[in-house]
């Protein structure tokens, strides 16, 4: 979907029943919706709805450039959990730019609009990709140069895509580390701000469960069993808790237990075993 900057859109998420449904909308801007799973943080990317009386619409008003992204409707139901994303692309108007002056407001200096998500310092592997946002105001509207340790920046392998206030990375290698600092300026006064920036070098492998794990549990019946399941990985595995068999007893639908990183905690247990890189579902006696 694209829109122009001011506008209001709306997204909708339809499911088949209301009943039993509970549905959570999120943004994400550097994480494409294949990468989404159960060890991301995913309350990170909540959002929250100005019109709760209806879970399904998304209502995006007076948009602005910082908008875009990708928008998913995460819904949860007793049979599972399923998403669908769209990604919002705004248009800026060709009119406004930088040194543009608006009468109806007061002349002031450049000021950072959202500096507590302005993270000093900045960690990815390799082959990612890197997004640098500087978000500020100003009237005049102020303009923004870019610096690497202290020289315009360069790439030995790649280009360098600047957007309004931000600046985009992509394929990642070691050399693209260093200082980047953005420097906003309007007749008033300039700011800015640095940025370090780590590019870790990968090793790739598939994740291994160190032998022995996770081992069996004996319980009593109603008290607590803990499963570990410690892992040697390079990127951050997808990991979930099956119970062996695929049958659901009838009337049986909730999950009776919580994932908490490479732990399993769970009320009433018999046989358990650890699947990587599937939807995670746990069913129960």
């Amino acid at each position: 979907m694209s829109v122009k900057v001011g506008d209001t859109t709306y997204f909708v998420c339809k499911v088949a029943s209301k009943n039993n449904s509970q549905i959570v909308w999120l943004r994400h801007e550097d994480i494409h919706p294949s990468q989404l799973n159960a060890t991301n943080s995913l309350k990170q990317f909540y959002l929250n709805l100005t019109h709760k009386d209806d879970s399904q619409r998304l209502v995006l008003e007076k948009i602005q450039t910082s908008d875009h992204g990708w928008y998913t409707c995460l819904v949860t139901t007793p049979q599972g959990t399923d998403f669908s994303s769209a990604w919002l692309q705004v248009i800026e108007d060709r009119h406004s730019g930088a040194n543009s002056y608006n009468d109806s407001e007061v002349q002031k200096e450049p000021r950072f609009t959202k500096p507590k998500n302005m993270h000093k310092i900045i960690v990815k592997p390799a082959g990612n990709m890197l997004k640098i946002k500087c978000p500020a105001s100003g009237n005049p509207t102020p303009n923004i140069t870019w610096y690497k340790n202290g020289t315009t920046p360069d790439r030995s392998l790649g280009t360098i895509n600047y957007n309004q206030w931000s600046i985009v990375l992509e394929d990642l290698t070691t050399f693209d580390a260093g200082n980047y600092t953005c420097v906003i300026c309007n007749i008033y006064g300039c700011i800015n701000s640095t940025f370090k920036v780590h590019v870790q070098e990968r090793y790739p492998h598939r994740p291994y469960i160190k032998e022995g794990f996770p081992q069996n549990v004996t319980i009593l019946v109603n008290s607590t069993a803990v499963f570990h399941c410690p892992l040697l990985f390079d990127l951050e595995p997808y990991i979930e808790w099956l119970k062996i068999g695929l049958h659901i007893p009838a009337g049986e639908t909730t999950p009776n237990g919580t994932v908490i990183q490479v732990f399993f905690l769970i009320s009433c247990v018999t046989v358990i075993i650890w699947l990587p890189y599937k939807l995670a579902k746990i069913f129960h006696k």
